[in-house]
C-alpha cells in the first residue's frame, strides 16, 4: 500500500469492521407448536366448526391454516387458539393439514426459517 509492504497474514487482534449478520434477535415471535386440536373430525356438510387448538407460542396475530386456507382465528391465551372452519371447507370429504402461522418477524429474517409455521396436525372430514 503506497509503496510499503503490507503483512496480509493472520493477526489475533484483528476484528472485522463489518457487522455480523443476524446478530441479536433473529425471531421477533416464537415458533408455534400444536399439541392438540379439538375436534379433529367432522361430518361432511355439517356446517361451520369451531376448533380449539392447544399448544405454545401463540401470539396476537397467530392464524390457523386448514388445508392451506387461513381461517378466522382468535387468540385465547399463549397456549390456546379458537378458529372457525367455514362450512365451505367441510363440504369436501378428506384429510386437511392444520398449521398455526405467527406473524413474520419485524427484525432480520433468518434464512434457515423462512416462515413461522407450526408442526402439522390433521383434521378429517368424513362421509355422512
Amino acid at each position: 500500500k503506497n509503496g510499503e509492504i503490507q503483512d496480509i497474514g493472520y493477526h489475533s487482534d484483528y476484528s472485522n469492521p463489518l457487522p455480523k449478520p443476524f446478530e441479536g434477535v433473529i425471531h421477533a415471535y416464537p415458533q408455534p407448536k400444536i399439541a392438540s386440536i379439538s375436534p379433529d373430525l367432522a361430518v361432511e356438510d355439517s356446517g361451520p366448526v369451531t376448533m380449539t387448538v392447544e399448544g405454545e407460542g401463540f401470539v396476537n396475530g397467530s392464524v390457523l391454516q386448514v388445508g392451506g386456507l387461513r381461517v378466522p382465528t382468535q387468540r385465547v391465551s399463549a397456549t390456546q387458539l379458537e378458529a372457525t372452519i367455514p362450512a365451505d371447507l367441510i363440504k369436501k370429504v378428506g384429510t386437511y393439514m392444520v398449521l398455526v402461522g405467527n406473524p413474520k418477524p419485524v427484525s432480520l429474517r433468518d434464512p434457515l426459517h423462512q416462515d413461522e409455521r407450526s408442526n402439522p396436525k390433521y383434521f378429517m372430514v368424513k362421509f355422512k
